[in-house]
Order: C-alpha cells, then sequence, then structure tokens
C-alpha cells in the first residue's frame, strides 16, 4: 500500500485500487476523471482522500461485471433521488419565502375579492340599466324597428358601466 497524500498518476491509482481489493478498467478510471468522479489535481497527482471516496463507487474483485453494473445503477438512481429530494426541499423554501415576501395571495382572498367585484359589478349594471331606463324607453318610442339603436344604447351603458374607475386592479 502507498504511504503517501496523493498518487503520483493514474498508474498509481489503479495499484492503488486493485491493493484495496477493488477493481476498474483503465478506460473506466479516465472516463470518471473526465465526469468528474475523481477529482485529478492541477499537477496531475490525485488525493489519495478523493481516490478512497472513489473506491466505494467501485466493485469488489471478484464481483462480475453485472453485478457490478447492478451496483452502480442503484447507486446513480438513489444519488438521482437525492438530488430530487433536495431541489424539491429549495423549491419549497424559495415558494415559502416569496409567499413571505408578499408575492403570492391565498386563494380564499383572491376567492373573496373577486366575488365582491362581482357583486359591486352586478348592482352597478344593474342601477344604470335603471336609471336610463325612461331614456331608452323614449329612445325607441315602442317601435320594433329601432331595435339597433336600442341594442347601441344598451352596450354604451353598459361599457361605461364597466369601464368606471372601481374596476381597475389594485397594483401591489
Amino acid at each position: 500500500m502507498l504511504e503517501m497524500k496523493n498518487l503520483k498518476n493514474t498508474a498509481d491509482v489503479l495499484k492503488y485500487i486493485e491493493e484495496q481489493n477493488r477493481k476498474v478498467k483503465k478506460t473506466k478510471l479516465y472516463e470518471d476523471i473526465n465526469k468528474g468522479l475523481l477529482k485529478k489535481q492541477a499537477d496531475g497527482t490525485f488525493k489519495l482522500r478523493d481516490v478512497d471516496r472513489y473506491l466505494v463507487s467501485l466493485p469488489v474483485l471478484g464481483t462480475t461485471d453485472s453485478v457490478a453494473e447492478k451496483a452502480s445503477e442503484r447507486q446513480r438512481r438513489k444519488e438521482e433521488q437525492e438530488i430530487r429530494r433536495i431541489t424539491a426541499i429549495a423549491n419549497k423554501e424559495e415558494f415559502d419565502l416569496a409567499v413571505k415576501q408578499g408575492k403570492f395571495i391565498a386563494k380564499e382572498k383572491v376567492y373573496q375579492e373577486l366575488a365582491a367585484r362581482a357583486v359591486t359589478l352586478g348592482m352597478q349594471i344593474k342601477t344604470a340599466f335603471e336609471v336610463s331606463a325612461v331614456e331608452l324607453v323614449e329612445l325607441v318610442e315602442g317601435n320594433p324597428k329601432k331595435t339597433n339603436s336600442l341594442k347601441q344604447k344598451l352596450t354604451e351603458i353598459f361599457e361605461n358601466a364597466l369601464s368606471q374607475k372601481k374596476w381597475t386592479l389594485k397594483s401591489s
């Protein structure tokens, strides 16, 4: 066993791995280094601590490739699951912060506000038509041929009722 903090090169890493009763092919080692699973120092050496961490992911000598692949797949799924869990926690914390900052409104409050506005709008339109009733009767003089004039006037009353300042949404 090598008694130093850093292993000089990949040949030393392969030797150390074999001494630890683990197995890895040279090409797999290079792939894992490129993927960042084993960190290579700027001077080309490998910290023994990093190699020991990498060893955990390797199969024991005598393990068949299929068993090793299954173990590797289980490890990969476990890591992905952990990433999803951490991401979900982070998303929840971000949402909770946004709620505390007032960026979201509870559904119940929105529904109450919409219901109040709908009631007020209905009352306002009803009042507008009642106030204009006499004018509407005079406009058509009971003549069905003046239906278009009536429709235009009703549309005008309706649009005026909707466009009143009360109906613009408040911006926070």
